[in-house]
This record gives structure tokens, C-alpha cells and sequence, in this order.
């Protein structure tokens, strides 16, 4: 990877987003990260990142076309977090994420997406509160399953604070059932960062969690 590879965040100012920035950039990666508001800039800039202001619910195809100029690798980090009603979470998580991945396979640029542990392999129940975002999530790991791109699906078990020690990863028919252990935030973005720093991305889910092993010898480097 050269020096001049060129990142955009989509979903900067998130807590993965906000770790994974700074691992880009110590990599010599150019980075770009996209936010919905000019508040959010200075600690975009404090990750050694450059703040890109857009609402990806807002942008056509025009407009990602033109976000997506001189960008290599697409990172999707962003999510409603919840925030705006099943609408907004359909809006953000399923329809903006479709709308990318649509972007990057006219760009011909790699896409990295941050989702979660068994978004296309477990169902969630109607009655619990994640149910839509589930929905959402695989219909957005469907689409790029489905695309010519080259990508990295990255499926994590539930998020913590805690650092990160290690990974252990998963095969896609573990993901069928209840995670053991959680992921911090931290180890996800250093497998993006891993990730988006390979020369060739795996075209594949990869389901992990906290776990004993270091992330290059986890995807098969010595």
C-alpha cells in the first residue's frame, strides 16, 4: 500500500470511526472523514483526519460521485445509533449504506463495512429493539455480498470500552449463534485499519471478538 492511499470514513465522528482514523493516518494513509455537522471538525482534525461535511441521508448520486474522486477504500462506520425512529434507522443503515456501495462499484474503489455478529445468518425477534437495525444492517450486507466490489465485511460481537487485547476470529457458521465474548471498539478499528492497509481485501464476512491472538497471524500473515 502506498503512501498516498486515500480513505473516506463514512460516519467520522462515531467511536470506531474516531479510533480508526489515527491508525490510518500513522500508516501514511490520506484520510478523509465525513460528518453531518461543522461542530464535529475539530475532533475530526485532532485525528490527523480532514472533516468532510455531508448528511448521507441528503446525498445523491451526483454527489457521492463527487465525494468519491481520488478515494481508494471506502470505510461505512456510520449508523443512526437508534436516534430518529425506525425511519431514520432505514434511511441511515439500509438506504444511504445501498446507495455507497452503488458509488464505489462506479468508482471501481474497495469498501470496508463495519457491521455486526450475525447480521445475515441470525434473525432478531420483532419485539426486540434492535429488530429494524437488523433488518437494515443485512439488507446492506446483502447488497454488497451481491456487488462486483472488492470488500471486507466486518461482523463484531456487541461493542465494549475496553482495550484491546487481541482478536479471535470466527467462521461465518459461528455467527449463527449467541456471541460468547464481546469486541471492544478499540480491536474493530484495528481490523479496519488492517484491513484497509491489505493489499487485497477478502471478499468475505469476517465474525470476531476479544480474543488471544494478533490480528496478522488471525488473517493468515506470519
Amino acid at each position: 500500500m502506498t503512501q498516498q492511499h486515500t480513505v473516506l470514513i463514512v460516519g467520522g465522528h462515531g467511536k470506531v470511526a474516531l479510533k480508526l482514523a489515527p491508525l490510518l493516518t500513522e500508516r501514511g494513509m490520506h484520510v478523509s472523514s465525513m460528518i453531518r455537522s461543522s461542530e464535529q471538525a475539530e475532533d475530526i482534525q485532532a485525528t490527523g483526519a480532514e472533516p468532510v461535511i455531508a448528511d448521507v441521508r441528503n446525498l445523491s448520486a451526483k454527489d457521492w460521485d463527487e465525494l468519491l474522486q481520488g478515494v481508494d477504500t471506502l470505510i461505512w462506520s456510520a449508523g443512526a445509533g437508534g436516534k430518529g425512529g425506525t425511519e431514520n434507522t432505514y434511511a441511515v443503515d439500509r438506504d444511504a449504506a445501498i446507495a455507497s456501495i452503488g458509488a464505489t462499484e462506479r468508482a471501481g474503489i474497495r469498501y470496508i463495512m463495519v457491521s455486526f455478529w450475525g447480521a445475515t445468518t441470525r434473525a432478531i425477534p420483532e419485539d426486540h429493539p434492535l429488530h429494524h437495525y437488523g433488518l437494515a444492517k443485512k439488507a446492506a450486507d446483502e447488497a454488497l455480498l451481491d456487488s462486483k466490489l472488492e470488500f471486507a465485511i466486518l461482523a463484531p460481537t456487541a461493542l465494549s470500552e475496553e482495550d484491546a487485547t487481541g482478536i479471535a476470529l470466527h467462521s461465518l457458521e459461528d455467527s449463527q449463534a449467541a456471541p460468547e465474548r464481546d469486541t471492544s471498539r478499540e480491536l474493530v478499528a484495528r481490523v479496519a485499519a488492517f484491513q484497509a492497509q491489505s493489499e487485497h481485501l477478502p471478499n468475505a464476512i469476517l465474525p470476531f471478538c476479544d480474543g488471544e491472538d494478533a490480528i496478522p497471524e488471525a488473517f493468515g500473515i506470519a
